[in-house]
């Protein structure tokens, strides 16, 4: 019925059907699936349709995914392919006990579930996927294990399970002697690797049970935080059990070569993360990447984040449409085969320019990669200025628009208009926020009207830009602002306006005041008359909360401590 949405008919279409369907008319019929929206589909023209006579193939997607797609998709097979066949087979999440020992349920009637800590087992609080468990309760561990059993008796054949986000150990004395294994650095440490360990043996007692209850299930744990790192106190994992990699690194991988997994590898990936709307992938990191899960015995990956959300979907057009094609086969076509086929595919006339274009955004991205191990260590601030700065740096960007001005011209066939418009809408984006960051520090070094005058000009440039992308969505506003953690930075955290009246704000010293206690310090110390207060402000970026009353803290130090002392008074409403 080709009345119904896109969507609806793809439900009623068996994902076996679907996929011979689609990987058929790819390979033969010149069928491209580009993106997941009314436009994602492109049929290349070819003057025969050649079929081998013996053509007889039994194939299934390489890896099974979720979580790629967009969440009201016109694409079916973009969506059932990458959606459908893993929700049938894989239940529960990365930190499924978070979900079955819930505040909702427990949090009055059974405090003891939850973690001990400095006394006082506090379930109230906390967000509900970081909400610490009491591990050592047996009630705790036969609820988590009921649930993975109702789960496999809904028709899943795995269940992933693991701890909450944000580990934090219990402090409870059962907890601290459970399995006899117990922390040697404090039981308030939660690097301490005795938390991992108890951890992997109850993973390990739960799939031993279900080897029993549920022969032919399998369990799949995710490696990450405390159990990042492989067991001690054993080697070989029973042989229903799936470890899902959260680091699934060369390195990583080879510690965990030294521990059978009967049931291989999952990896919880993290390629559309962490950049908000800048491009950020390339075409070589997938084809490194699937290559070697693939070689590590590799099957399930499970998406942190889709790039739908991410808002680089058509800016990274080549590079996920090279993740999704490997995925699904990875040795039948080259990454550069891919990325050829893609832009081909997706800009027709346009292709010649919009090539260039993106093998230009691929080189950038490609030397970024290099600074990959800075990143990962740079502090949550304004040293991303420096990242976004450095790699795209004028010269390039001017170079950019020329291309993508050139493939805008060249356009003709209205589809391909619309698939330039979101590339065009991300460029903008990119370039208005490289244009800031570079007259800031036009103006940091001349400090003249001049340079003012173009540093506000490009901050309304890119705050017209944001608004238009946004529309009246204001959520999407906010994420448009605070991408790549600029928002609080300066220039990025101006109110433009107020500055254009009253000039730039004063830089404060970014450094806490702090000093060395010439001795150990009590609440009333003289000492602390030395140090200034450091205000507590609200985050412009979370917003997590008001400050209702003016709150201050002061720090000091000696050779054994770090001290902070908070000073505040609360308003008697």
């Amino acid at each position: 019925d080709r009345d119904e949405p896109l969507s609806r008919r793809g439900d009623k279409i068996e994902p076996g059907t679907l996929f011979s369907t689609g990987e058929f008319l790819y390979r033969y019929a010149g069928a491209r699936y580009l993106q997941p929206d009314a436009d994602g589909t492109e049929f290349m023209p070819k003057k025969i349709i050649h079929v081998p006579d013996d053509l007889n193939m039994v194939k299934s997607p390489f890896f099974k995914e979720h979580l790629v797609h967009a969440s009201v998709p016109s694409n079916i097979y973009f969506y059932k392919l990458q959606h459908a066949d893993s929700w049938r087979r894989i239940g529960g999440s990365s930190h499924r006990i978070a979900n079955v020992i819930t505040l909702e349920k427990y949090g009055k009637s059974h405090p003891e579930y939850f973690a001990l800590n400095n006394g006082l087992r506090l379930p109230q609080q906390g967000n509900a996927r970081n909400v610490q468990i009491c591990y050592s309760n047996p009630d705790v561990r036969e609820l988590a294990y009921k649930d993975m059993l109702d789960q496999f008796d809904q028709g899943y054949d795995i269940v992933t399970d693991g701890q909450p986000d944000g580990y934090s150990p219990c402090q409870c004395k059962a907890c601290e002697e459970l399995y006899g294994i117990k922390p040697t650095t404090g039981i308030n440490s939660r690097n301490d690797p005795a938390w991992g360990e108890k951890l992997w043996i109850m993973h390990c007692d739960f799939a031993e049970r279900l080897l029993k209850d549920r022969p032919g299930k399998q369990l799949m744990v995710i490696a990450y935080g405390p159990t990042a790192l492989p067991p001690k106190t054993f080697s070989e994992f029973p042989p229903n059990t799936i470890i899902q990699m959260a680091y699934s690194d060369e390195a990583n991988f080879e510690r965990w070569s030294k521990i059978k997994v009967p049931g291989g590898f999952g990896v919880y990936y993290y390629p559309f993360n962490g950049s908000g709307f800048m491009p950020n992938n390339t075409v070589n990191s997938f084809a490194e990447d699937m290559a070697r899960f693939v070689k590590n015995n590799v099957r399930i990956i499970n998406i942190d984040m889709p790039p739908s959300s991410s808002g680089t979907m058509y800016i990274d057009g080549p590079s996920i449409y090279t993740y999704y094609r490997l995925g699904i086969d990875p040795e039948y076509k080259t990454p550069h085969d891919l990325f050829e086929e893609y832009v081909d595919a997706a800009f027709l006339e346009a292709a010649d320019p919009m090539r260039k274009f993106f093998a230009n955004v691929q080189m950038r991205l490609n030397a970024r990669r290099q600074f990959a191990t800075y990143m990962k260590t740079a502090p949550v601030g304004c040293d991303f200025m420096l990242i976004v700065g450095a790699f795209w740096p004028v010269d390039y960007i001017v170079s950019l628009e020329e291309s993508l001005s050139k493939a805008e011209n060249a356009a003709v066939t209205p589809r391909v208009k619309r698939r330039i418009i979101p590339v065009r809408n991300s460029f903008d984006y990119l370039k208005h926020t490289s244009f800031v960051i570079h007259e800031y520090r036009g103006y940091l070094k001349d400090r003249d009207k001049a340079s003012f005058d173009r540093l506000i000009a490009a901050l309304e440039a890119r705050n017209t830009q944001i608004a238009q992308m946004a529309g009246t969505n204001e959520q999407k506003k906010k994420r448009l602002q605070i991408s790549d953690r600029l928002l609080d930075c300066s220039p990025f955290n101006w109110d433009v306006e107020k500055v254009k009246k009253e000039g730039v704000p004063e830089e404060k010293d970014k450094e806490l005041y702090v000093a060395r206690a010439p001795e150990k310090p009590t609440m009333d110390s003289k000492c602390w008359d030395s140090i200034a207060p450091t205000p507590f402000v609200e985050s412009k970026k979370w917003g997590k909360g008001k400050i209702h009353a003016q709150t201050t803290f002061k720090l000091l130090y000696d050779d054994e401590a770090l001290y902070v002392r908070v000073s505040g008074e609360q308003p008697k409403d």
